[in-house]
């Protein structure tokens, strides 16, 4: 993996629409109907704005009674990493009568700095398309994050990095080999429209809704050969594409989809050999869809202490966005336009505060300072950071300073080649961007016995400012921490940048105790970024030396 130096805004503007992206790689139809072992063994060259930048691999298979009791079918295809059986689950759980293995790989770049993406999954479904089991693992960083879960009654007992959770089975929810199956059953005449509920490995608490409506045949290109196929418009509520059309043959197997994708541009998939689809790919340059330009430029933004920004959607529509309401941010009602004004606030702490003293011992809080499979804070080498950032100071806005400051100096290289690695990954390489910093301080505050939670938003980048972004300067992608330093009472720290400031508009939180916190902060925020403009309406900048 080729790494360069980034200036010092180190906002990972584009690779948090990354696991958005795989995940809809991942969601997309297995294949078709055919054989009695090997249902099917596709192949499909990925290209991202026109530029070959990877593959995926999909097998399906259909496993007899006699093999399902032998539990011997093949493993992930090629070098799929986490795709194999692993051992998750005791053999308590319902015998599979399909399996679905994928892996998927993405070259993308920022600023000619590449990074490499990588997902593996392998589901399991009995005879009527509940998974019973099921194996993914994202690799986003030299460090891979496998989630493991099995059907236990209702319940899907879970394990991430050796964390284990539950999550009650979404009703309904269909694994990817019935969904093909549904698709294939309803057939293709057009104006046919299929509606399931879909089981997602990467949110495998929440059922995603597909829909599937034929538009009618046509003629298509298809590397070197002409097809006619079957046009279908796919939706699904889980994934941040837009627009999504599948191409398939009679029997439901997708010969070539295209989706826009928020924050990184056109994805088509296309059917081919083994050969084209891993033969060389170039890193895909998505550091220019991921920025809003606002109306007008901001003088000092890392100064400012109020800020109100107005956010309306392209083309009038009524901007219905999520946006995290709450302590320090605002969001008004909607305006007469569709659009709605948005009011961020960094304000001095009040000096009759009453501070927390660590460490904090509160069940109520023990979300904010458990581990996760991000914040290992049980790793020595966070511990001993921890102990080094905060010494013997107890107060926890001293604290809180004391990490921010701390994070800053020691995550030297500011490397924008870094994809989303895990505190113990960061503790240890000591480079990244914002998601990096953010993550080494959450974990450094929870082993240090403070409260903390990492906050996705977008922040203000002045103009000219790195290479890509023009005079105005432009809003994007961006992670941050905040440290609960008294009752009700967040501070917002960031030390990415060194310091929090009122350009920062928070779309989601998270205490990172979700099985897949990235992609479930993220949906909100590419909703911003697919079609917002925003208007600098007003910024108060402190004084020098306030």
């Amino acid at each position: 993996m080729r790494r360069r130096a980034a200036n010092r805004y180190a906002a990972p503007f584009t690779m948090r629409c990354v696991a958005a992206l795989a995940v809809l790689l991942l969601a997309a139809p297995a294949s078709a109907l055919g054989g009695e072992t090997v249902h099917s063994d596709d192949w499909y060259a990925l290209y991202v704005n026109g530029t070959k930048a990877g593959h995926a691999h999909t097998i399906v298979l259909r496993v007899t009674p006699d093999a399902a009791a032998g539990s011997d079918t093949p493993d992930a295809p090629g070098d799929t990493p986490g795709a194999s059986p692993g051992d998750t689950a005791a053999d308590d759980a319902p015998p599979a009568a399909w399996i679905t293995i994928t892996d998927t790989f993405l070259k993308l770049s920022r600023r000619s700095t590449e990074i490499e993406l990588r997902l593996g999954s392998r589901v399991e479904e009995d005879a009527e398309g509940r998974v019973t089991r099921f194996r993914q693992t994202q690799r986003m960083s030299d460090v891979d994050v496998v989630t493991e879960g099995r059907l236990d009654g209702d319940m899907i007992r879970l394990d991430q990095n050796g964390i284990p959770g539950e999550l009650r089975y979404p009703e309904g929810a269909l694994g990817p080999a019935a969904i093909d199956r549904r698709v294939a059953a309803a057939g293709f005449t057009a104006g046919t429209t299929t509606s399931v509920l879909g089981f997602a490995t990467d949110s495998p608490g929440r059922a995603g809704e597909l829909t599937f409506t034929v538009r009618g045949a046509e003629p298509i290109q298809v590397i070197d050969r002409r097809l006619r196929l079957h046009l279908v418009e796919t939706t699904n509520s889980l994934s941040a594409a837009r627009g999504t059309q599948m191409w398939m043959d009679g029997t439901a197997r997708m010969h070539v989809s295209e989706s826009e994708v928020p924050g990184v541009g056109t994805l088509r998939m296309v059917r081919t050999t083994e050969a084209l689809a891993r033969s060389v790919s170039s890193p895909a340059e998505v550091f220019a869809a991921a920025l809003i330009v606002p109306d007008r430029g901001i003088a000092g933004p890392r100064r400012a202490r109020r800020g109100v920004f107005r956010l309306a959607r392209r083309g009038g529509e009524p901007f219905d966005a999520d946006v995290y309401a709450g302590e320090g941010q605002t969001v008004g009602e909607r305006r007469a336009d569709g659009s709605r004004d948005v009011t961020v606030e960094a304000v001095a702490l009040p000096r009759e505060l009453a501070a927390f003293t660590r460490p904090v011992r509160d069940p109520e809080l023990a979300p904010f300072l458990a581990r996760s499979a991000y914040l290992e804070i049980d790793d020595p080498r966070v511990r001993a950071l921890a102990a080094e950032a905060v010494g013997d100071e107890r107060d926890a806005v001293a604290c809180a300073r004391r990490i921010e400051r701390f994070v800053r100096r020691y995550v030297a290289d500011k490397t924008l080649g870094v994809g989303f690695a895990t505190a113990a990954e960061v503790a240890r390489t000591a480079e990244g961007d914002c998601t990096e910093h953010a993550m080494l301080a959450a974990a450094l505050a929870r082993a240090a016995g403070l409260p903390s939670r990492v906050v996705m938003g977008i922040v203000y980048v002045p103009g000219m400012s790195a290479e890509g972004v023009g005079p105005k300067g432009a809003f994007g992608y961006h992670m941050w921490t905040e440290i609960l330093i008294a009752k009700d009472r967040w501070l917002a720290i960031d030390a990415a940048l060194g310091g929090f400031d009122a350009t920062h508009i928070a779309m989601a939180k998270s205490d990172l105790s979700a099985t897949s916190p990235v992609s479930q902060m993220i949906l909100p925020l590419l909703e911003v970024i697919a079609s917002v403009e925003i208007a600098v309406i007003d910024v108060e900048t402190a004084l020098e030396g306030e």
